[in-house]
């Protein structure tokens, strides 16, 4: 149920290891069809500047063809444009190789 998902996301959003409870989520199912359970998950990644992961949990949500499917695509989408635009402003080796890795 959606309205579950959204209230995980929020009390998850209140705790000091937001990672360990996502993968714990989904190592349990919880979410694992909702598309906001993905794209809360990869936002947090985003922003702790783990990008490689945030790039794997859109995927995983994509091959769980997690609903709604569409608004998944363009926030996977998104996300690769803003790393792809991150890159050619940021054109420093330690870049370089953190866009090699995904």
């Amino acid at each position: 149920d959606k309205r579950l998902v959204k209230l995980w996301i929020k009390y998850v959003d209140c705790l000091s290891n937001p990672l360990e409870i996502y993968q714990r989520l989904y190592n349990t199912g919880i979410g694992v069809e909702c598309s906001e359970f993905y794209r809360a998950w990869a936002c947090y990644c985003e922003e702790s500047g783990d990008y490689k992961k945030a790039n794997q949990v859109y995927m995983l949500g994509l091959q769980a063809k997690a609903q709604p499917l569409d608004e998944l695509e363009q926030a996977h989408m998104n996300f690769q444009l803003f790393f792809a635009q991150r890159m050619l402003h940021d054109d420093s080796p330690t870049k370089r190789k953190a866009a090699s890795a995904l």
